[in-house]
């Protein structure tokens, strides 16, 4: 009896453990991988219309970089970027190899991780958009936010995904910070409540930043982001 719930035990114990990482190193990831990444920030420049659309985000200096291009290169870099910074402080799982640098990811689990960050970002145009900014809209957008990705970054807490999150919103938010104080692009809202005394809304944004770092894990296929 005790050796059978044993072997039932197990396997469940091997499927929830964090398979061992690579050597945090960037050399690891193939070339094919850098150029997915980067693909994938070029299709962020029309994610970003979703905000635009909505009246979040304005662009009204015409020699801003993100401007110029079809593609920005801004949104390039933070692909590249931000799966570096996943690279050197998560790694990659070992014995993996696929296109995004980590486990294989199924269609369903590319399509979920692509609509997920497009649906964070649905929600922050609902909640920061034109005409939205001076009532509660924000602050329910914020909470579906956190409530939504409050149990992945529970999960996960034992990894360090939490402490990559913690970086991606720095980095975010700080570039957001100083390229709106510079002139390259704006948060019409801001002043507002949400700005807080800021160029840029920080009642949502990091919280955005926070799912899209879950964003770069389930691609990756670190620990566990098959049940995030």
């Amino acid at each position: 009896m005790l050796s059978n719930a044993v072997s039932i035990v197990a396997p469940a114990r091997s499927f929830f453990a964090a398979a061992p990482p690579h050597p945090k190193s960037l050399r690891g990831p193939r070339l094919v991988t850098w150029v997915a990444w980067a693909i994938v920030g070029a299709l962020g420049t029309y994610a970003d219309k979703i905000h635009q659309t909505a009246g979040v985000s304005a662009y009204p200096n015409s020699d801003w970089i993100g401007e110029l291009l079809p593609i920005s290169p801004v949104y390039v870099f933070a692909g590249v970027g931000f799966f570096a910074l996943y690279v050197a402080v998560v790694g990659l799982r070992r014995g993996h190899d696929a296109l995004f640098g980590g486990a294989e990811r199924s269609p369903g689990e590319f399509i979920y991780a692509m609509a997920a960050a497009l649906a964070g970002y649905a929600v922050t145009a609902l909640c920061g958009g034109a005409g939205q900014t001076n009532g509660w809209a924000p602050f329910v957008g914020t909470g579906v936010l956190a409530l939504w990705a409050a149990p992945s970054y529970w999960r996960l807490r034992h990894t360090r995904v939490p402490l990559y999150g913690a970086l991606v919103v720095l980095f975010g938010c700080g570039f957001e910070w100083l390229a709106t104080q510079g002139g390259g692009f704006q948060y019409p809202a801001c002043p507002s409540t949400e700005c807080l005394g800021t160029p840029v809304p920080m009642l949502w944004l990091p919280l955005l930043y926070a799912h899209v770092a879950l964003f770069f894990h389930r691609l990756a296929g670190g620990p566990y982001s098959m049940l995030v």
